[in-house]
Order: structure tokens, then C-alpha cells, then sequence
């Protein structure tokens, strides 16, 4: 995993199977205690041949998968042992002692360190891969919405990507704390805002918002802030979630 050639985006296979680490967090009925796959989809045809097939499968967000399998975008820093034990393994006639050696030490902190480093490493791809992304997309559309549930929120999601598929879906809503949660929908990265007019203002430039989207009946937190969009010269555009 630390000199993997084949990883996202140099793999140029169809698809890309491995261990799905972490699948209790992101998809726990898929969790049987016998062994659950991940399957990367990389072209058409990868996708039509998996359709084919007869597995137990479900679909769950590429940054969940990611996450719990990093090296599918990142090389993985080696232990810093690793050289070492090997030239002893090869060199000491007496393996079992060389391996009950390497075994017992007390490799917390390394661990730890080797951690952190797989964590920034795999933090800066990902952001790579996701400005990589948004650059596909023709038009950028931020979603005025009230809390709700996730499965809500994701269905909401789902009604634009299908409505808008050449469009990278932002979906902004209230939190605690006098601050708004911006979603993007294809990463399903969180970000916070203030709900000061300037900071707004700021990121919806920055996203490169061209359309928003405000759901009725409109937030006592919202009025103000959807005038200020609109005589920014974006449209702006209202609907209701349950009757659209």
C-alpha cells in the first residue's frame, strides 16, 4: 500500500475490489462478521458487469469509503520498521525470536505518528480529487432548506442531482450556534458558516454559486439573507420539499 500503482486516479482497471474497513460505520447491515468487500467503480463497463452479478450489494458515498480505505487514493506511510525487520529476518537464522522481538515493543506512539501522517496525506488527495470533481460540473446550485432528518436531507439531495445532473448540489441549513451547515452533496463534506451577511456573501462566492434554491415556507433565519442574495443579482427561485 505504500508504493501502490494502481491507486485512484492511476488505476485504469474497470474496477478496484478490496477489504471494506470500516463498514460498520457507514454501512452496518452490510456488516456480517464473515468479510465485506468494496468495489470502486472506475468505467461504464465496470458498472454494466456489476449490475450483472447476483451479490448482496448497496450503494454508500464515496467519502465513507475513502476514509476507511485510504489507499485507494494515497500511498500509506511503511512502518518505520519495517526495513529493519526485514534485513533481520534475513540475516538472524533464529526467525521465531527476530519476530517475537519486533512483536512485543511497545509501538503505540508509532503507530500513532504513522496515523496522523496517513490522515494529512489522505486529507490533501481528497481535496485534490474533489476540486478535480467540482471542475466537471457546469453549474454550481445552493439549496435553501430547513433541518430534517439525513434520510430527508439525502432524498432531498437525490431530487436535484436528478433534476440538475450537470450541477454540483450545495445544500445550506441551520444549526446551533447562530451559524448555517453548507452540505456538498457529491462529497458529503460539512462545512460551517456564520449567518453574518459578509461571510454569506463570501462563500456563495467562493462556491461560485449561479442559482439558489429556497425552500417554503421560508426560515424566520432566512428572509434577510434571501433578499441580500437576490440583490446580489442571483436567482433565486423558491419550492416546497413535500409537494414538489
Amino acid at each position: 500500500c505504500s508504493a501502490c500503482k494502481f491507486r485512484f486516479p492511476n488505476g485504469k482497471s474497470d474496477l478496484i475490489i478490496g477489504d471494506a474497513w470500516g463498514v460498520r460505520n457507514f454501512a452496518p447491515e452490510m456488516f456480517d462478521n464473515r468479510g465485506t468487500s468494496v468495489v470502486f467503480i472506475n468505467t461504464e463497463k465496470g458498472k454494466k458487469f456489476l449490475e450483472q452479478t447476483n451479490l448482496i450489494a448497496r450503494k454508500v458515498n464515496f467519502p465513507d469509503a475513502i476514509m476507511s480505505n485510504p489507499a485507494f487514493i494515497v500511498p500509506l506511510s511503511a512502518d518505520i520498521r519495517r526495513k529493519n525487520f526485514f534485513t533481520h529476518i534475513t540475516q538472524i537464522a533464529d526467525k521465531f525470536a527476530v519476530m517475537q522481538r519486533y512483536a512485543y515493543q511497545d509501538d503505540s506512539a508509532i503507530r500513532k505518528q504513522i496515523s496522523e501522517q496517513n490522515h494529512r496525506a489522505l486529507m490533501r488527495s481528497y481535496q485534490e480529487i474533489v476540486k478535480h470533481i467540482r471542475n466537471q460540473f457546469e453549474q454550481n446550485i445552493l439549496v435553501m432548506v430547513t433541518p430534517r432528518d439525513n434520510r430527508k436531507l439525502k432524498n432531498l439531495g437525490n431530487y436535484f442531482e436528478r433534476n440538475f445532473p450537470d450541477s454540483n448540489i450545495y445544500i445550506l441549513l441551520p444549526a446551533n450556534n447562530e451559524k448555517f451547515i453548507c452540505i456538498e452533496n457529491f462529497s458529503s463534506m460539512n462545512f460551517a458558516t456564520n449567518t453574518d451577511a459578509n461571510d454569506l456573501m463570501n462563500l456563495l462566492k467562493r462556491l461560485r454559486i449561479e442559482k439558489v434554491f429556497v425552500e417554503q415556507p421560508i426560515l424566520s433565519a432566512l428572509p434577510n439573507i434571501v433578499e441580500l442574495i437576490k440583490i446580489s443579482g442571483l436567482p433565486v427561485q423558491t419550492f416546497n420539499a413535500d409537494t414538489k
